[in-house]
């Protein structure tokens, strides 16, 4: 399903929790997933959603160095401007950029109640010793993590 368009497949008020892992980066209209969200989360139900911090520390320094960060693209097709280049060459298709405050306000104009907050290190092990402990160390605090977790409840 195109979830920039296309109306989630439920009814109304159909789910009592929602994960919604690693997808709101990669959407045009991240508006609308939020919307359908709402649409298809029961009252006082729970949405939990992740996505990369563009804030993270290491993306703090790759800007300061003049490099792109990994959680935001220039390209569609082309993995350019990063310090390192990850296991896939092409781009991991991240069209929209999160920090912890952009999040928690997004969430709240779809009237959400923001429930927390969290930070977790980057999973997928591409950081070598001892920059992975340093990530370890950040995600403790969701503004410099890597990935953001936000739960909240539809009010």
């Amino acid at each position: 399903a195109n979830l920039n368009i296309n109306p989630l497949p439920f009814k109304d008020e159909y789910f009592q929790a929602i994960h919604c892992g690693e997808i709101i980066e990669h959407l045009f209209d991240p508006d609308y997933l939020l919307d359908e969200l709402y649409r298809v989360l029961k009252k006082n139900g729970i949405l939990v959603i992740t996505s990369p911090n563009l804030a993270s520390w290491h993306g703090r320094i790759e800007l300061l160095l003049g490099y792109q960060p990994y959680a935001h693209e220039v390209s569609l097709r082309y993995n350019v401007g990063r310090i390192k280049r990850r296991v896939l060459e092409g781009a991991t298709g991240h069209i929209r950029s999160h920090t912890k405050k952009s999040l928690e306000e997004l969430l709240r104009i779809h009237s959400f109640e923001v429930l927390a907050l969290q930070g977790s290190s980057e999973s997928s092990g591409f950081l070598p010793f001892p920059l992975n402990l340093i990530d370890r160390v950040f995600s403790f605090s969701p503004s410099f993590s890597d990935i953001l977790i936000a739960t909240a409840r539809k009010e």
